[in-house]
């Protein structure tokens, strides 16, 4: 007997956000690992050392438009933006009523935020010294709040707007878009000195974890409801 579209669907998105889980928390433990290794660490310094002017490390390597677009980057993963647009999102959210996904919105910010300063308290990673830092920074290094921050927030944002887009392709472009804002805010926070790689990838497989993990429980939870309705619209079909 052949399933039904949706609900194939439905299994085919769950086994995605399992993957994603999965692989988010495989990166960043393959990164917890690595920032402890010597050749981690002399990887990490080159690749910051490779943004910098030869013969001036205070200043960004190649044109001057790339240093001031690493500096403008770095805010959108940072809490003024992100707070801005996840307070424009939730208004939006409200308007609709759409209670439970502006729950899950607010409760994976705000956790992702507190778990990743808990994580920088236990790791306890000193930023980087290889380079001047171009922006002032005080806390520790591993792993980014920004790389983390971005990937949870834009991912998040593709997650629930993919929903109401027509087509594969559509959908596919907003991931995309995701994906290349997550990566740029990562790469700004290398070129700019305040974390080393391996501080940027964990970030981004934290990020990527947590907020799969938390679209899968959306879906757990939703599911006994949307199974619900069905047999009271089936039970209402046969009077």
């Amino acid at each position: 007997m052949t399933r039904p579209p949706a609900r194939t669907g439905a299994r085919e998105g769950r086994a995605m956000l399992a993957g994603l889980a999965v692989g988010g928390l495989v990166v960043f433990a393959a990164a917890a690992l690595a920032a402890r290794s010597p050749h981690a660490a002399t990887f990490d310094g080159a690749a910051i050392r490779a943004f910098r002017a030869p013969g001036d490390p205070a200043v960004i390597a190649g044109p001057e438009w790339f240093g001031l677009l690493m500096r403008d980057v770095t805010a959108l993963g940072g809490t003024p933006v992100l707070t801005l647009l996840i307070a424009m999102l939730a208004g939006y959210l409200a308007l609709h009523r759409r209670w439970g996904i502006l729950s899950l919105l607010i409760g994976a910010v705000v956790g992702q935020a507190l778990a990743v300063d808990a994580l920088k308290s236990l790791f306890d990673r000193p930023r980087p010294d290889v380079a001047p830092k171009l922006v002032e920074i005080s806390t520790r290094s591993f792993p980014s709040g920004h790389a983390a921050s971005s990937a949870c927030v834009f991912f998040l944002v593709a997650a629930m707007l993919a929903p109401d887009l027509p087509g594969r392709a559509a959908r596919g472009y907003v991931l995309g878009c995701a994906i290349f804002l997550a990566l740029l805010v990562g790469m700004s926070r290398v070129a700019l000195g305040v974390h080393y790689p391996t501080d940027v990838i964990a970030g981004w497989g934290f990020g990527v974890a947590w907020t799969a993990l938390l679209l899968l429980l959306a879906r757990r939870l939703r599911a006994p409801d949307q199974r619900g309705s069905r047999r009271q619209h089936a039970g209402m079909a046969r009077r």
